[in-house]
């Protein structure tokens, strides 16, 4: 969800430069109601949106409020996963010699989509990893 917002508001960032060359970073930062700094950090993907700022940024960037309660329900439903909120779970290992990697845990976290389809080539489309790894890997 976070990557959806950051494309709009690169994109809305333009547009507003377009309909005026005076408009900048500062600018926008000033109508968002955050320092440019972290809008700045934001753009360029090196911070990560809390709850509260990713409700925030979109209350004053969306007029609609109907479009921007649409946003704010989809991250609701993805702040629930773990992956969302910068926390790794804690699997107990059957086997000592198992090493648990990124895959393992995306793995199981993709349990928790919505369009969550139990095929090992649904697994091999979403994340990108060969049909084979995805069946040792399970």
């Amino acid at each position: 969800m976070q990557e959806e917002l950051n494309n709009f508001l690169v994109n809305e960032l333009s547009q507003r430069k377009t309909k005026n060359s005076n408009y900048s970073l500062r600018a926008f930062a000033r109508d968002l109601e955050i320092s440019p700094a972290y809008l700045s950090l934001l753009l360029n993907k090196k911070v990560e949106l809390s709850e509260a700022k990713f409700k925030h940024i979109v209350k004053k960037v969306f007029n609609n409020e109907h479009e921007a309660n649409i946003w704010i329900e989809q991250f609701s439903d993805s702040s629930n996963r773990f992956f969302y909120k910068g926390k790794i779970p804690e699997y107990k290992k059957l086997h000592a010699e198992i090493k648990m990697t990124w895959a393992h845990y995306a793995i199981l976290e993709a349990f928790n989509l919505k369009n969550f389809e139990p095929e090992f080539t649904w697994f091999e489309s979403v994340l990108g990893i060969g049909l084979d790894k995805i069946e040792q890997l399970i």
